[in-house]
């Protein structure tokens, strides 16, 4: 059954204001500055009110290149006030699915087919998007959270970020402002050093990643590295291993130099933490190249195999409150 999981992103929406100009004469440019997601954006209340339109102007498309599909079924928001911490969230209701290639559907019990899928057909994923964005009255909130539901491999998180700057282009965009979708990681460096140094380590993960001897394979659909693992767990106090993960995300030591073992030759290092009600896994390896990854308990489906929002929505709370506290929202 595949495990329903989460990708964190903070986001900024970029404001050039055509009508105040920085500098004189030839050197002079427009002002740009990142938008007030609680104040007006363009003719719209707030950013809110820009999804929505986003959410009904986009509700069908296809990316034809790679027989993507992805629906967008409506949004449903929430005022939120947990732990003195007021927060808006709005949840959008996706399905995602492919085409261009046909497929026995089959019984994962029996093993019988029950059917043959056409190359016209798509089955569709559901998914959500979560937009989170604080509310201060006395203070801008130029930085919010976006939050992918994915299930198993499935993500939608790249038709819709590319949508999303199409919109803005071609519907935020005239003589006198401009606004642009910029994505940020979730995970600086700091934060990282924060958590490792107030959480208990629980499980160590090495990862070797193994290239197929025929190089041409990378380019294939669907490709996946051979991968290798030893797991250390149960560790107790490691502050040597503490001092060697800050070397290394302050850029002065190699990967292979945090956990030296000569007998496996690794590329990526995995750590497991208790943060929160549930198990986080943070990948240092790519700390500056990913986003946090979470999965979610199997207790979170409903009896169709998909999440429940209630519980989903909770759950995606929680991460902000906690995530949320460490990142400056105000720049």
């Amino acid at each position: 059954m595949a495990v329903i999981g989460l990708s964190l992103f903070t986001f900024r929406l970029e404001h050039t204001d055509k009508t105040q100009k920085i500098g004189k004469g030839k050197r002079s440019r427009s002002k740009i500055e990142y938008a007030n997601l609680n104040d007006k954006i363009a003719e719209d209340t707030d950013i809110f009110e820009l999804l929505n339109n986003f959410v009904q102007a986009y509700n069908y498309s296809k990316n034809k290149s790679k027989s993507s599909i992805l629906k967008l079924n409506g949004s449903d928001m929430k005022s939120e006030e947990i732990e003195d911490k007021k927060f808006r969230h709005m949840m959008i209701f996706a399905e995602y699915g492919e085409s261009g290639y046909t497929a026995s559907i089959i019984n994962d019990t029996t093993g019988a087919v029950k059917y043959n899928k056409a190359k016209d057909e798509a089955a569709m994923t559901k998914l959500n998007v979560s937009v989170l964005v604080d509310e201060d009255e006395n203070n801008p909130i130029k930085k919010g959270f976006i939050i992918f539901q994915t299930v198993g491999n499935t993500s939608i998180k790249t038709q819709f970020v590319n949508n999303l700057k199409s919109f803005l282009k071609e519907s935020y965009k005239n003589k006198e402002h401009e606004y642009k979708l910029k994505l940020d990681q979730i995970v600086p460096t700091q934060f990282v050093k924060e958590l490792l140094s107030k959480n208990t380590i629980n499980k160590i993960e090495l990862i070797a990643y193994k290239q197929p001897e025929d190089r041409t394979n990378l380019l294939e659909d669907g490709f996946e590295y051979e991968t290798k693992k030893m797991v250390f767990s149960k560790i107790r106090k490691a502050n040597s291993l503490m001092d060697k993960i800050s070397d290394f995300l302050d850029a002065q030591k190699k990967i292979t130099d945090v956990i030296e073992f000569p007998e496996f030759e690794y590329n990526d290092i995995k750590i497991e933490l208790n943060l929160g009600q549930r198990k986080r896994m943070l990948d240092l390896g790519k700390i500056d190249k990913t986003q946090i990854k979470i999965n979610l308990p199997d207790e979170i489906k409903n009896i169709d195999g998909h999440a429940d929002i209630n519980m989903l929505r909770d759950e995606i709370n929680e991460l902000y409150l906690l995530y949320s506290e460490n990142i400056n929202l105000h720049m």
